[in-house]
């Protein structure tokens, strides 16, 4: 059975995986290797990196845990969480930030468990309180750089409820432009424009709803 983590690197992935995926040959503008060998992989992603007309780069090899642990020990690791939110009339929670639609979340504090995180970047990014956490949801995989290094962000996402349907105050000093309540369908036409592990934040709730 195939087994795999997607990893962003803006609107761009890279693909580990146990098998190769049936549609490559298909594909195109992406780099493949065959590999858990830690400086053919760096080399790899370098290329991948910096040539932005490859769209995806799909690492492969059988022992998928031994692969992905070589990957993650090519960045420092930045824990974060946050929420899908829902209030009483079944709107979720969204925001606007860097041009982009989002959902709230953050780095993880020192001492900090991340449920913890989790409702403390959502109370602090849009002004709410008294969220009740339920299920997880997923874990999606980000690279950004900074101060030169790179850095890998995994993202712990939570479903989270509140009653009524309170007032949101988006926190400018996070960027955040906009907060709001949507219903499903408005959902689906802000999608069109988020990020794109916010699309696999919402493939993978409607997979457990």
């Amino acid at each position: 059975m195939r087994q795999k983590y997607k990893v962003f690197l803006n609107e761009r992935f890279v693909l580990l995986t146990n098998e190769w995926p049936k549609k490559l040959n298909k594909s195109k503008n992406f780099l493949a290797l065959h590999s858990k060998d830690k400086s053919a992989i760096k080399k790899a992603f370098d290329s991948f990196q910096s040539n932005k007309n490859i769209i995806k780069l799909i690492i492969v090899h059988n022992d998928l845990e031994e692969l992905w642990n070589t990957f993650k020990s090519l960045f420092e690791i930045i824990p974060a969480a946050g929420g899908l939110v829902f209030n009483e009339n079944n709107e979720c929670l969204m925001i606007f930030r860097k041009g982009l639609w989002d959902l709230p979340k953050g780095k993880l504090e020192k001492n900090e468990k991340i449920k913890e995180c989790a409702i403390r970047e959502v109370e602090e990014e849009c002004g709410l309180s008294d969220i009740t956490l339920e299920d997880k949801i997923t874990i999606t995989y980000h690279i950004y750089n900074l101060k030169g290094n790179p850095n890998l962000k995994p993202s712990h996402w939570f479903l989270m409820k509140i009653n009524g349907s309170p007032k949101l105050i988006p926190q400018a000093e996070e960027s955040i432009d906009k907060a709001i309540w949507v219903n499903n369908e408005k959902a689906k036409e802000l999608l069109e424009n988020a990020f794109p592990s916010i699309k696999e934040v919402f493939k993978s709730y409607r997979k457990l709803s």
